[in-house]
């Protein structure tokens, strides 16, 4: 498990769920900061909330996926 293994950020807290799943919660200034960074994850990772933050990965998903399409 990589996630739980790194400081992240500063602020992080991390909880173990009971499926295995990690929730990280991050307090940041910026949230569209780490837009990029959960991308990075691929289908690993999954925006909770804010919902503003989580509909910004929406939208570039589908930017993605359009862009890939054959």
């Amino acid at each position: 498990m990589l996630v739980p293994e790194r400081k992240w950020h500063e602020s992080q807290t991390i909880e173990l769920q009971p499926d295995d799943s990690i929730l990280l919660h991050l307090h940041l200034q910026h949230v569209e900061d780490v837009l990029g960074w959960v991308l990075s994850w691929g289908g690993l990772a999954e925006i909770v909330s804010p919902p503003s933050l989580r509909k910004a990965l929406a939208q570039k998903a589908k930017e993605l996926a359009a862009l890939h399409q054959e």
